[in-house]
């Protein structure tokens, strides 16, 4: 016997298509959970398009064992706590600059920026900075060697009214003097001149130069500036005479350093040779600077 019989309309009844709705999403979702264990990546990577679950997402990223599927999950994810938590988390560099590269909130970028142990992640997030505020607290609050880079790229991100803030309210003379020079109300003649007449004041000159990108001084007179201040044997501004023989050094000044006795300078030499393909060994070496000689 043969019985014809319909298909109950999903029209029809609310509940009916709700039931229908619910089985679909249930089909879909065991199908992708059997894809993501797949041990094919593509398979995986396809699966991701159907997953919406951020938390899910998140995992994926952090946790797949294939870097391809890991930037994959990374591209779908928008809740910005977890894009924060896969930058500051994942072992993997290219994901930690996807993850940084999806975020716009700017409490999670400035925390990346002081708080990561990774030097290029910093930068990055630094780079996505925009809020004027937040620019102007890192480069207020990072004055360390490890963050130096993070403070003057915060620094090259401030608009003319942050430096103007910065010029009559700043508690480091340095941070003053650099926003008066970018803003054109001071320049670096008169800066390195005033500072050599009054004998006061070279630290906060030198730590000016150091955050400045442009304009620049010459490199004659950051050299000589390095050379009197080490005589000085100040400590103040360590982090900025590394970053100026990093920006204006040459073989000479590097010597100097390596020689000077003071630990800090000496691997700051060390680390201006590696970088521009010198080894250092013993010898004959520079004399012509001690610290703290001329105290």
């Amino acid at each position: 016997m043969s019985l014809i019989t319909q298909w109950p309309r999903f029209e029809s009844s609310s509940s009916v298509r709700l039931a229908a709705i619910l089985l679909l999403a249930v089909g879909v979702l065991l199908g992708c959970a059997a894809s993501l264990t797949s041990t094919n990546p593509d398979v995986r990577i396809k699966a991701l398009r159907d997953i919406m679950d951020q938390n899910v997402l998140a995992t994926v990223a952090l946790e797949d064992e294939n870097a391809r599927v890991r930037l994959a999950a990374v591209e779908k994810l928008n809740d910005q706590n977890l894009l924060g938590r896969v930058a500051m988390e994942s072992a993997d560099g290219s994901v930690r600059h996807a993850a940084v590269q999806r975020l716009v909130d700017q409490s999670l970028l400035a925390k990346i920026a002081t708080e990561s142990q990774h030097p290029s992640l910093r930068i990055s997030a630094t780079k996505r900075l925009t809020d004027q505020n937040v620019l102007a607290r890192v480069v207020r609050e990072n004055r360390s060697r490890e963050m130096w880079k993070v403070r003057q790229a915060a620094f090259g991100k401030l608009d003319q009214e942050s430096l103007a803030a910065l010029a009559r309210r700043a508690e480091d003379p340095a941070l003053s003097l650099a926003a008066k020079i970018r803003r054109g109300e001071a320049n670096w003649d008169q800066a390195f001149a005033s500072a050599n007449k009054r004998r006061r004041g070279l630290g906060d000159v030198l730590g000016a130069a150091a955050l400045v990108e442009s304009p620049r001084p010459t490199s004659a007179a950051v050299v000589a500036a390095c050379h009197d201040y080490i005589r000085r044997g100040d400590v103040a501004r360590i982090p900025e005479l590394r970053e100026l023989l990093l920006r204006y050094g040459n073989k000479t000044l590097a010597e100097d350093y390596l020689n000077c006795g003071r630990h800090e300078l000496e691997e700051a030499g060390k680390e201006w040779a590696r970088a521009n393909g010198y080894n250092v060994g013993t010898g004959f070496g520079s004399s012509r600077v001690r610290w703290g000689s001329g105290r």
